[in-house]
């Protein structure tokens, strides 16, 4: 008796490096022998084969745009299947005109920020793969990227650490859980405790073999209680498992109008390094160009 064929799995975004110009380089896993086709905001913009082992590389001909943009993968096999991932990677390159520095810059001034890119599984969580700031976040270094909680306190981690070094987690210095990076040096955690309403203090510590600690991360957080009242005209209340581009397209009708909020919000968003429940971010009112169908 012949079985079904399995089901492919969907192709996966796993590595983006993505400099302050735009000039992208992007990677991850799809079925064996397949083409991969990468679009930007529903436009193809670059191709890869994946090898036999599922792994592709791709590097778009042009630079992204700066503002922000939702990336999709479609594979291709030769069985003649198609499959889409479900979870789109948003991408936000800073605009040169608004991130150069105050006065007048000499050409060999760096650039002032690197974009950022967030992979957005649907009902699960976000998943940081380049984070905002002078460098690219994979750096080898410890670090603390995203911070979740359900309307219930269960409460959820992801970082980056040397790969396969050991890090411990801190609430408010009650150790919540042991994580271990993986061979690209990302971790993630979801302690069995649960975090109350209010300020909290959170500390990471990366780990020797003999116990020590050998790099340490302490951040403040803040856990919300999200009302009705909170939802107000010009302003939004991060929810759990939401994300910018959602929210952009629940106001604007567009959810590349990412970057109006993104602007808006720079204090919050750029420096923090953290995307989490309990933010209140503006909404800039949005323009006849800003409305419309996605």
């Amino acid at each position: 008796m012949s079985t079904p064929e399995q089901t492919p799995a969907p192709p996966s975004f796993d590595i983006v490096r993505v400099d302050p110009h735009g000039r992208a380089v992007l990677a991850g896993r799809a079925p064996p022998d397949s083409q991969v086709v990468v679009a930007s905001n529903g436009q193809a913009i670059a191709t890869a084969h994946a090898d036999v082992e599922g792994q592709w590389v791709a590097v778009p001909s042009r630079p992204l745009d700066a503002g922000g943009q939702e990336l999709t993968l479609t594979t291709h096999g030769a069985g003649g299947f198609s499959i889409q991932s479900a979870s789109p990677l948003i991408v936000v390159v800073p605009d040169p005109a608004t991130d150069a520095p105050t006065g007048a810059a000499r050409p060999s001034q760096p650039a002032a920020a690197t974009a950022f890119a967030l992979v957005t599984p649907p009902g699960e969580m976000p998943r940081l793969l380049q984070a905002p700031g002078a460098q690219p976040r994979n750096d080898g270094k410890l670090g603390l990227d995203i911070v979740d909680y359900d309307e219930h306190g269960a409460i959820r981690f992801a970082g980056a650490a040397p790969p396969r070094s050991s890090v411990q987690v801190y609430i408010d210095q009650h150790p919540v859980g042991l994580a271990t990076a993986d061979p690209h040096g990302r971790w993630t955690l979801l302690p069995s405790d649960t975090v109350a309403a209010g300020e909290h203090r959170l500390r990471v510590d990366q780990l020797a073999a003999n116990g020590g600690t050998t790099a340490r991360v302490e951040l403040p957080f803040k856990r919300e209680v999200i009302t009705a009242s909170d939802a107000v005209p010009g302003r939004v209340v991060v929810q759990p498992r939401q994300n910018l581009w959602r929210i952009a397209r629940h106001a604007y009708g567009h959810g590349t109008r990412y970057t109006v909020i993104y602007q808006a919000n720079r204090e919050q968003i750029r420096d923090a390094n953290l995307i989490y429940p309990g933010q209140v971010f503006t909404i800039p009112p949005a323009s006849p160009s800003q409305t419309g169908p996605n």
